[in-house]
C-alpha cells in the first residue's frame, strides 16, 4: 500500500546514488502486491512480463506470473522462467520498522502526496505530449506506476501491426 512513497525513495536513491544512471537500474514500471495483473495486454506488455528477471521474493514472483498467465497466449513458446533460485522475501528488522512507521494515516498522506506530486511534474514536463500517448506511456494509479518518456511500446506496436499489414496476416486482439 506504499508504492509511491517506495517509488519515490527509489528515485531519490538514483539520483543521489547511483548519479541518475539508466544502465543497471530501471525503475520504469512499478505493480503493488495487491495489483500484479498488467492491465495493457498486448506483444510488447507480454514481451516485457514473460523476460523480467526477479531478484528477490519468490512467493511474488510465482504469484504474478499466476496472475498474467495472459502472456502465454501472445508467446506460447517462450519457456516460463524457473523461480526456484529467486531468494523468498525475508523482511529485514529495518523493512519492519519502516512497514510500521508508514502504516498508519501519516504513511497513507505521504503516498498519495507522492502520487499527486509524481504525476502533476509528469503532466508539466511531457505536456507536449498528446493526452492519449500520455495516458498510456504514463499509465499510473494507487497500485501501479508506468515511466514510459519514449513510449517504446507505441512505436514498436505500430511497426508490428504495420509489418502485420504488409504480410496479410491478421494481429491477435489484445
Amino acid at each position: 500500500g506504499r508504492l509511491w512513497l517506495s517509488r519515490t525513495l527509489m528515485v531519490l536513491f538514483k539520483k543521489l546514488f547511483l548519479f541518475n544512471s539508466h544502465k543497471y537500474f530501471c525503475i520504469n514500471y512499478f505493480v503493488d502486491t495487491d495489483h500484479l495483473e498488467i492491465h495493457e495486454k498486448n506483444l510488447y506488455t507480454a514481451t516485457e512480463t514473460v523476460t523480467l528477471v526477479p531478484m528477490y521474493g519468490r512467493e511474488w514472483c510465482e504469484k504474478f506470473v499466476q496472475t498474467n498467465t495472459w502472456a502465454k497466449a501472445w508467446l506460447p513458446h517462450f519457456p516460463g522462467r524457473a523461480l526456484y533460485s529467486v531468494p523468498v522475501s525475508a523482511p529485514g528488522l529495518l523493512k519492519k520498522m519502516a512497514e510500521k512507521m508508514f502504516s498508519g494515516r501519516l504513511g497513507e498522506w505521504l503516498d498519495v502526496k507522492a502520487m499527486e506530486t509524481t504525476m502533476a511534474y509528469r503532466r508539466r514536463k511531457f505536456r507536449h505530449i498528446e493526452s492519449q500517448i500520455f495516458d498510456s506511456a504514463f499509465s499510473s494509479g494507487r497500485g501501479h506506476s508506468k515511466h514510459h518518456p519514449l513510449y517504446f511500446q507505441g512505436k514498436i506496436l505500430e511497426a508490428y501491426r504495420l509489418r502485420l499489414q504488409e504480410e496479410g496476416i491478421e494481429p491477435l486482439s489484445s
